[in-house]
């Protein structure tokens, strides 16, 4: 997974000066959740999130060259979000539209979208919300003091996971971020079952961790 991430790393790299790589990371892990609700569509039409054509990674590809991809890619996030409550205000509450906004944007932004198909995380068995967090993880780290807003500290989500000792039940984080300390529960006690609660401020934040978790079968998981 670390080897992934360090991909995706070294490729937002080549494009330092042009934007900065905090600005890359919306529309990034947008992407990345178009990409991957597109193979669990295909191989499961039972899966959790539903994939209306106009919103499948296959679809954008064919179009990738329209003068007008913008617009694609733009209705891919509206339809996909309206056939799924879970995910609503997400897609469409991210910066992009405002960050890639001219035509010298559309080259970038179309990289961004054949780098994304690389990545088949099913295929690889790598739980898309550890992938995504470790992913986030990585920028906040960039980002230095800053980053903490979106994400706890491992350390300090790990200790706070040892402290608690929650076995099982309600959970509330009433500053969850991306959802790092859901993570850690589960990942620390993947037998048990668990009812999670975030509330989050930021609407950019607040949409990641709808995304980060939209395909988490096991627990459910209700922000707000």
């Amino acid at each position: 997974m670390n080897k992934l991430v360090n991909n995706i790393w070294n490729f937002i790299n080549e494009f330092r000066g042009y934007k900065t790589i905090i600005e890359l990371k919306e529309i990034l892990v947008a992407l990345i959740f178009l990409k991957h609700a597109s193979d669990e569509y295909l191989s499961n039409p039972f899966t959790k999130v539903l994939v209306p054509e106009k919103s499948q990674y296959a679809f954008l590809l064919d179009n990738l060259e329209k003068v007008d991809f913008f617009n694609y890619l733009s209705k891919a996030f509206h339809t996909i979000e309206s056939e799924n409550v879970t995910i609503q205000n997400t897609l469409t509450t991210l910066n992009i539209n405002h960050l890639f906004n001219n035509n010298d944007d559309i080259e970038l932004v179309k990289s961004l979208v054949i780098k994304a198909s690389e990545f088949n995380l099913i295929e690889d068995g790598i739980s898309f919300s550890k992938f995504i967090g470790l992913l986030l993880s990585k920028f906040a780290i960039y980002e230095g003091k800053k980053g903490n807003d979106i994400n706890t500290p491992y350390s300090v989500s790990h200790l706070m996971v040892q402290l608690l000792n929650p076995e099982k039940g309600h959970v509330l984080d009433s500053t969850c971020g991306i959802g790092g300390f859901f993570q850690n529960i589960e990942d620390n006690y993947p037998e048990n079952e668990f009812q999670f609660y975030g509330q989050e401020y930021n609407e950019s934040t607040l949409a990641l961790a709808k995304l980060r978790f939209a395909f988490n079968e096991k627990n459910t998981i209700q922000f707000g």
